[in-house]
């Protein structure tokens, strides 16, 4: 329902009335009304999973900020099945700069 990217503007293509028709429809928000109606959720579970998955998140975050700094030369890694012939030349380019600098 929001812009398709940062530079998109959908109210030029797209009325309020249209949106706020969709959103009344919006699936996630019909799935948890008729979860919460059959009794398999409620805002006290749901507060609980927050706080699990935020946990859990942290844990890994906290993981992840251990590990080295992946390698620049790695940034284009599975991006391409086969790599731009600008963007090749740029990786030399950063190949030939060299690491960046470390800091404590």
């Amino acid at each position: 329902m929001g812009p398709h990217s940062t530079s998109d503007d959908p109210t030029r293509y797209r009325s309020q009335d249209e949106v706020d028709a969709w959103a009344r429809k919006d699936p996630l928000l019909r799935l948890r009304a008729h979860l919460v109606h059959l009794g398999l959720a409620s805002d006290e579970g749901d507060a609980e999973l927050e706080k699990e998955l935020a946990r859990e998140i942290a844990v890994a975050v906290d993981e992840v900020e251990k590990l080295p700094p992946p390698a620049r030369e790695s940034l284009l890694d599975d991006v391409y099945a086969e790599m731009p012939w600008h963007l090749r030349d740029q990786l030399e380019e950063l190949k030939k700069i060299g690491p960046p600098p470390t800091h404590p």
